[in-house]
């Protein structure tokens, strides 16, 4: 394996050009937000009472809402932006979608690929599938900087030949 290995905090680190635009447009997300929520946009209704068109009136819409939303999208990109590194994981609801789970994923799949170019039977491309998803998990988790994928799958896949 011939040329630089890209280490896993290549993978979460910005650039000085991204950390700057994410910067500024998490600050204007931000400012539209604040701004939508002292000025919300106005828009004509009927009254309740209303029967014709002269019940019409110019009320203020309700955006909490919208503009909630985007202060709370503009901080995230401007925390992002501050410490110029992407996030490592992101949970919704119950589901946590993790780099080292993403990494492991693909190091398993990568092993079974290997392993099954080597000749072995389904049931050995599946073990070393799942040795090289569990040790590249651990070792992301546990230090990342030293994290080499393609030694797991090889030895993952040598363990079964």
């Amino acid at each position: 394996m011939a040329g630089r290995r890209a280490k896993p905090e290549d993978d979460i680190r910005l650039g000085d050009w991204w950390r700057g635009a994410l910067s500024i447009l998490g600050i204007a997300l931000i400012a539209v937000g604040l701004l939508g929520w002292v000025y919300p946009p106005k828009h004509d209704q009927f009254a309740p009472q209303a029967k014709d068109k002269s019940g019409l009136a110019n009320a203020p819409a309700t955006s909490e809402t919208l503009s909630s939303l985007l202060v709370g999208v503009g901080a995230v990109l401007l925390i992002i932006g501050a410490n110029g590194r992407k996030l490592a994981s992101i949970k919704v609801g119950d589901e946590e979608v993790t780099w080292a789970t993403e990494t492991a994923k693909k190091a398993g799949a990568k092993a079974k690929q290997e392993a099954a170019v080597a000749g072995l039977p389904a049931a050995k491309q599946r073990a070393a599938e799942a040795l090289a998803r569990s040790e590249t998990y651990v070792q992301a988790r546990t230090d990342p900087a030293e994290l080499d994928t393609d030694a797991i799958v090889d030895a993952a896949v040598k363990a079964f030949e």
